[in-house]
C-alpha cells in the first residue's frame, strides 16, 4: 500500500512540474517584445529563466505593470 502512495506522489509532483514548466511557457508567450525586454532585463531573470519559475515571472510583469501605469 506505502509503495501505491508513494508512487502516486511522485507522479503528481512531476506533472506539477510539468505544468508549471507548460504554464511559463504560456505566460511568456502572451508577453509582448516590449514586457518580455523588460523581464530579461530584471535582476532576477537567470534564476527565473533556469527554474522556470513562473510564480517569479508574474511578480515581475505584476511590478513593472503598476510601477509604469501601463
Amino acid at each position: 500500500m506505502w509503495d501505491l502512495h508513494v508512487t502516486a506522489v511522485i507522479k503528481s509532483e512531476e506533472n506539477l512540474r510539468q505544468n508549471t514548466c507548460s504554464l511559463y511557457a504560456v505566460v511568456m508567450s502572451l508577453c509582448d517584445s516590449n514586457m518580455e525586454d523588460k523581464v530579461k532585463a530584471h535582476k532576477d531573470n537567470a534564476e527565473i529563466e533556469h527554474t522556470r519559475n513562473t510564480i517569479k515571472l508574474l511578480q515581475v510583469i505584476k511590478q513593472d505593470m503598476y510601477l509604469n501605469g501601463s
